[in-house]
């Protein structure tokens, strides 16, 4: 970086306001036109912070034509390269990537954001050695980011008299906001360069949303002027406001002026730090009115319980899904933990995972203690939402349970990770269908808080939300193709959502699973991973010969040159085929509804793989004693179902799965248990072969054609199996050993394409990983 400070002879009422100086660099092939900041007195600096090592000119120019001190001819500067270990300063500041989906370094290096709140950080509402003492903290812990305002939260303090608008320099404005005062931004700078120093990204709040109200439109571009001057040099994101709203269509929009302000700072920024603006809870999240100003989102799903993972989910997918806009996603602001006595880690956690799941580049921890600097040497803030200080809250459970969970996810190319709902079974509700709108969607949770005083929690937030019959406390995953998947298994209570069903495992790829308990970060191993392969064929059949092989255990069926048509219901089973476990699949009409029987004893028990045309879904059912099971694993059929379709069922020891396949698309169920109901009640838990069948209701006529049974392929055992437990800091926690725990991980359900884990290891959220190996 290279700084300079320029002397006036001449004296100004108001410098700050009374002269704009820009200082004009070249390097002969690029020019930049770097705004100058008032230092006090009569002297101004610059910083500038080229994209290479190199020589420079460079020439002042003044708004005071007049002033010769202050417009200079070109003069010339030699910048070195930055050789030391900082990684901020090594790899350049940030930029949006091609892809629009995450940020990166000038040299390509993906930046991850995780990011802490200190809406208060530079006023001395927290002290400068605690405020390094916060930043080893943050750093330890993993934050790359912390939000910063330069003008604090004006909810809980009113600009510019309060302590959170002053520091060691004073305030940072006078009382009509007409003069500013320089000795706060010198005491700001350290801070700032601080964060810089610990590879911590400051992520530079202007003002909250009341202050565009007080200063004005032109105060405002003129302060934004001076924080680009101050600090454009050093890698930084900028937020032009906080709860800015600026939807000139709606009644309660607050002040006018939010978009100019940040078409501004586009336009004077020479460097093109991205730029947001922090947005409030939806249906207030239409921040400006020209969304080509901003470069990434900002979102604040609120505080609101958890509500508010509902507003992120549809906020994150509806933005992700966009088909004419790309950019970076960020989760702001979302359930501060233990704000209004809930929003606990859990919550966090929650948030967090579903967040990156969901097509986030990045998320913000926040707390209201640390955030607005709660301490015991300092009046109240307006408003107070805790008695602890600062320094009992830094320690919050979440901020170290979200810094080892960037650190995982670090671990892997995170950047390429792309929502895949598709992949799970059961999963939590998305909305990811693709569409051309820019912003304006119907998610209301404002709106949804004001029905009544204690709305029902499925209430929150109405609009989009309201259209999924689902619940958002379910695994949800993502992932890239071949190389990685990330499950997140939350919590629902005692005893707990059991082990989801993953799908769609790719032929010849190997992978290694593993739980990772998120409070501490502990792997448990799971050993090996992959999709089935296809066992010895037992029989076939077209049907085009005749059903020589077949008996009639109810109705009839006739064998055509089409395949084998029924009209009433009818149960028939191979005459010669009995097995255990086994692969079966058949093709049919997909107007009427097809079974494939398994394990037949007699017409009263059996197990039968079901797809439904009336509720266009599958499932398995079981018939013990004469008495069906409900649809176990019921699944609907996400897509448009071609004419006709191969239903396929394997069942292998205790569990089932069933898929219906067209030319286009898979659905597939979940893995289920059917052994409490497989066999007739006189027969022992041990397995028993039966014969294997189809099964037609008696609404529609139906056609069968392409029959297969296999038997199913015998598993490779998995090698020894890591028992000794480190946490995320390396401590040890033991060792999976003793009765229930010596072959836990080994017991895995692999059927079709899909894999089901053993039941975490004890109740709570989980996160399943499966690498390549």
């Amino acid at each position: 970086m290279f700084e300079a400070t320029f002397e006036s002879a001449k004296s100004y009422e108001n410098p700050f306001r009374d002269v704009d100086l820009d200082v004009h660099f070249t390097d002969g092939t690029q020019s930049w036109r770097v705004p100058a900041f008032w230092r006090g007195a009569n002297r101004w600096g610059v910083r500038f912070a080229p994209p290479s090592a190199g020589r420079y000119s460079y020439r002042i120019q003044c708004s005071d034509l007049k002033n010769g001190d202050l417009n200079q001819s070109d003069q010339i500067v030699e910048v070195d390269a930055y050789e030391g270990p900082n990684r901020l300063l090594k790899r350049g500041p940030f930029r949006v990537s091609a892809s629009g989906r995450f940020f990166e370094h000038r040299d390509g290096t993906p930046f991850y954001w995780l990011g802490d709140t200190w809406y208060t950080g530079l006023s001395d509402r927290l002290s400068w050695e605690a405020f390094q003492t916060l930043t080893a903290d943050r750093k330890a812990k993993g934050y790359s980011a912390v939000h910063i305002a330069v003008m604090t939260v004006s909810n809980e303090e009113d600009a510019p008299f309060d302590p959170g608008f002053c520091n060691e320099g004073g305030r940072a404005w006078d009382a009509g906001f007409e003069r500013l005062n320089p000795a706060f931004f010198d005491y700001a700078d350290r801070r700032i360069a601080h964060l810089v120093e610990a590879e911590i990204a400051p992520v530079i709040f202007g003002a909250w949303r009341q202050a565009l109200a007080q200063m004005g439109l032109e105060t405002a571009k003129k302060f934004w002027r001076y924080i680009i001057a101050r600090y454009g040099a050093y890698p930084v994101f900028w937020v032009a406001g906080g709860e800015v709203y600026d939807n000139v269509n709606d009644p309660r929009r607050g002040v006018v002026g939010w978009t100019d302000l940040v078409r501004y700072i586009r336009e004077t920024d020479p460097y093109h730090h991205p730029l947001a603006v922090h947005e409030l809870p939806p249906s207030m999240d239409t921040a400006i009115t020209d969304e080509s100003l901003s470069d990434f989102d900002l979102f604040q799903p609120s505080h609101s319980g958890w509500a508010s993972i509902r507003a992120e989910i549809v906020q994150l997918n509806m933005h992700y899904a966009r088909t004419h806009v790309k950019k970076p996603l960020i989760v702001g602001e979302v359930g501060w933990e233990t704000l209004g006595g809930h929003h606990y880690e859990d919550l966090q956690r929650m948030a967090f995972w579903l967040a990156m799941l969901n097509g986030a580049a990045g998320f913000a921890y926040g707390n209201a203690i640390t955030g607005l600097a709660y301490d015991v040497d300092k009046p109240f803030h307006r408003i107070r939402f805790s008695f602890l200080r600062w320094d009992e809250a830094m320690n919050f459970p979440a901020s170290n349970q979200l810094g080892i969970a960037a650190a995982l996810l670090q671990g892997y190319p995170w950047q390429r990770l792309e929502p895949r709902p598709d992949w799970i079974s059961p999963g939590g509700p998305t909305f990811l269908d693709p569409q051309s709108e820019v912003g304006g969607f119907d998610i209301d949770l404002i709106g949804s808080l004001g029905k009544r005083p204690e709305a029902l929690d499925r209430e929150f937030p109405s609009g989009a939300w309201q259209t999924r019959d689902a619940d958002f406390r379910l695994p949800y995953a993502a992932g890239i193709p071949g190389t990685l998947r990330i499950i997140y298994i939350p919590s629902t209570g005692f005893p707990g959502v059991g082990s989801p069903t993953v799908l769609k495992l790719e032929p010849g790829i190997v992978y290694r699973a593993y739980y990772w308990e998120p409070t501490l970060g502990v792997k448990v191993d799971l050993g090996k991973v992959e999709a089935g392969k296809a066992g010895e064929v037992v029989h076939t059949d077209t049907f085009e010969a005749g059903s020589v092989n077949w008996d009639h255990a109810l109705g009839r069926s006739e064998c055509t040159a089409r395949g084998l048509l029924t009209r009433e219901k009818t149960l028939l089973v191979l005459r010669n085929v009995w097995e255990t476990d086994a692969l079966v699949s058949v093709e049919a009409e997909t107007n009427a509804d097809v079974g494939l029987v398994l394990r037949y004893r007699d017409s009263d028990n059996y197990t039968v793989a079901t797809y439904y045309a009336r509720t266009q879904s599958i499932g398995v059912v079981v018939r013990r004693d004469g008495t069906d099971s409900g649809l176990l694993g019921r699944t609907p059929i996400p897509f448009k179902v071609d004419a006709r379709a191969r239903l396929c069922v394997e069942v292998k020891g205790n569990s089932a799965i069933v898929s219906l396949v067209d030319e286009r698309e898979i659905a597939t169920s979940p893995i289920v248990d059917i052994a409490p109901l497989h066999a007739p009640s006189d027969v022992a838990p041990a397995f028993k072969p039966g014969r294997v069948g189809l099964l037609a209701s008696d609404d529609q006529s139906q056609c069968f054609t392409k029959f297969e049974v296999r038997r199913c392929a015998v598993r490779d055992s998995d090698e020894t199996l890591d028992r000794e437990l480190y946490d995320a800091r390396g401590t040890y926690r033991g060792a999976l050993r003793g009765k229930n725990w010596d072959a836990y991980g080994r017991n895995k359900d692999i059927l079709l394409d899909a894999y089901r884990p053993e039941r975490p290891p004890f109740p709570q959220d989980w996160v399943l990983v499966l690498e390549a190996i």
